[in-house]
């Protein structure tokens, strides 16, 4: 399941629900498009700009110099190791994906996900919102969007499962490569959060920030 999550923040950058795009309402119809066109254009990783370029800013702090990960918590499962490659991502192309964790208490349905994914816009970073359940979503369970899922080899011949229940044991995937040629993301700066809950328990969550490329 961890594995799940990572590869989904890799993956995971999207536009809004199909619901949104039937609101009625003109305004609200102006914002989303407001939203869509600003995070559509492409911005050039922030490690590529000169030191000018953050003399103009009363801190530079938030600068992504480099693919970042952090395990944020959860009582049952815990990553240990992560890393993604190249860096910036660059797509079409393949990026390599390795990790290690541990799940100390089965996870199995429901399985709550929630997923915000955000790029940075200036100096701030904004969020991509939920469309067709791509981008920043709440999936109430991730074992149903599994379910019949085929599951690429090189996780099940590391005897990864892409199908809940997730059983308490400690998983590794050797760095290994994952075909992306059919995606497009905006070059720029990204910023992933994503936490699972069992039953309101809070079980799992991963924080990243990452730069994408343009090829």
């Amino acid at each position: 399941m961890t594995f799940a999550v990572a590869l989904t923040f890799v993956a995971v950058l999207g536009l809004g629900t199909a619901s949104i795009l039937k609101v009625e309402q003109k305004a609200l119809e102006d914002e989303t498009d407001l939203v869509f066109n600003l995070l559509s254009k492409s911005v050039i990783p922030e490690r590529y700009n000169p030191a000018s370029f953050f003399k103009k800013r009363e801190s530079n702090s938030s600068k992504v110099t480099a693919f970042q990960w952090m395990d944020c918590g959860g009582m049952g499962a815990h990553i240990k190791s992560l890393s993604l490659s190249p860096d910036p991502l660059k797509f079409p192309g393949t990026m390599t994906i390795g990790a290690s964790a541990i799940i100390s208490t089965k996870l199995d349905s429901p399985l709550q996900a929630n997923v915000t994914i955000e790029k940075k816009v200036g100096s701030t970073y904004v969020k991509i919102p939920c469309i067709d359940d791509f981008g920043s979503c709440v999936y109430d369970d991730l074992c149903d969007i599994l379910d019949g899922a085929t599951c690429p080899d090189v996780l099940t011949k590391n005897g990864i499962n892409c199908n809940c229940p997730f059983d308490v044991k400690t998983y590794t995937l050797p760095p290994s490569p994952f075909d992306a040629g059919s995606l497009y993301f905006p070059s720029g700066d990204y910023h992933a959060r994503g936490e699972l809950r069992s039953n309101g328990k809070f079980m799992a969550c991963l924080d990243i920030h990452l730069s994408i490329a343009t090829n």
